[in-house]
């Protein structure tokens, strides 16, 4: 979808000119992140095309979602494949900034999981911000899921405040005026952008939103009810990933909930949110997956209807975050 910006983004790029003086005269400065500037300016400059910055971002975002799934116990492959069936198509096919956003920050927790490297993670969530700004939302989301402490009060506490914004709506309020009123500049400019969208979503859209809560709560129930495996991570890197998870999944709905016409606002959370998800499920439940046959059934026939009528549905039949539902 948007494939004809990115690529005359490319075309702008002059490589006869030093980096710095073609960043500075370059018309789509303002509009893009500088670090996918360079990714750009490299790769023309070496002689390659806009297909090669594409097929760098899928490359680089798989390899590192990769990585972050080998250091959880269970099964790598089962991470991997909800990042395909989530993430892949929809972003490497449109969100590219974003995907190479998102690689980053796996990178970033891979660094500090694996590595117990927190000035590397610094760099790397520095360096995601420069490929797309709404990356400063992961590194927040990372810093408060230390200060949960009980599962099923994060998601109440959520819930509570997302019934009270949704209310507020009904009153009168404009959730992108208020949200605009207490973001950053930058931030309120991009978001005002999105107001004007109006794509109809149906009541599935909602459904789609209570389905992400149900997720967070199976975690919750799966944390009190299974210890995770004795191999792995630590018990407060395992919680660590567990709040992480709670706290995206929660986000998306919220943002579903608040924008449900938006959808480039909320799947830029859902992108990770999906992977962390799939990685406290391969924590808790992958090494005992005898134990709860109903629930992973109950998964795989949601996920089966939803994918059928996605088909029926969607306006386009290959723009994923239609298709989702």
């Amino acid at each position: 979808m948007d494939w004809p910006q990115y690529a005359d983004y490319f075309d702008s790029i002059s490589v006869e000119q030093d980096f710095f003086t073609s960043f500075q005269t370059n018309n789509y400065k303002l509009a893009f992140e500088f670090g996918f500037f360079f990714l750009n300016y490299a790769i023309k400059y070496c002689g390659g095309g806009i297909e090669l910055v594409f097929l760098t971002a899928s490359l680089f975002c798989a390899l590192c979602t990769y990585l972050l799934s080998s250091y959880f116990p269970g099964n790598r492959i089962f991470i991997f494949t909800i990042y395909v069936s989530y993430n892949f198509i929809y972003m490497h096919f449109s969100t590219v900034r974003q995907s190479i956003a998102v690689g980053l920050f796996f990178i970033a927790m891979w660094a500090y999981l694996r590595l117990s490297n927190k000035k590397l993670m610094y760099v790397f969530f520095a360096l995601s911000a420069c490929f797309q700004i709404s990356a400063l939302l992961y590194a927040l989301m990372f810093f408060c899921s230390f200060l949960v402490r009980n599962t099923y009060r994060h998601i109440s506490l959520w819930i509570l405040v997302a019934c009270l914004l949704l209310a507020s709506i009904h009153l009168g309020s404009d959730p992108y005026s208020l949200l605009s009123s207490i973001l950053p500049s930058r931030f309120a400019s991009k978001l005002m952008e999105y107001a004007v969208w109006d794509y109809s979503l149906s009541l599935k859209t909602y459904l789609f939103g209570a389905y992400i809560v149900c997720c967070a709560v199976s975690l919750g129930w799966l944390e009190r009810k299974e210890k995770p495996a004795v191999t792995g991570p630590t018990n407060t890197e395992n919680k660590l990933i567990l709040n992480l998870a709670t706290t995206s999944l929660m986000l998306s709905a919220t943002l579903i909930l608040l924008f449900p016409n938006n959808f480039a606002l909320w799947t830029r959370v859902f992108n990770i949110a999906s992977v962390l998800f799939a990685s406290a499920l391969s924590t808790f439940y992958y090494s005992n997956i005898k134990g709860y046959r109903l629930l992973f059934l109950t998964h795989l026939i949601i996920a089966a209807i939803s994918f059928v009528v996605s088909l029926y549905s969607a306006q386009e039949a290959m723009v994923p975050y239609k298709t989702i539902f």
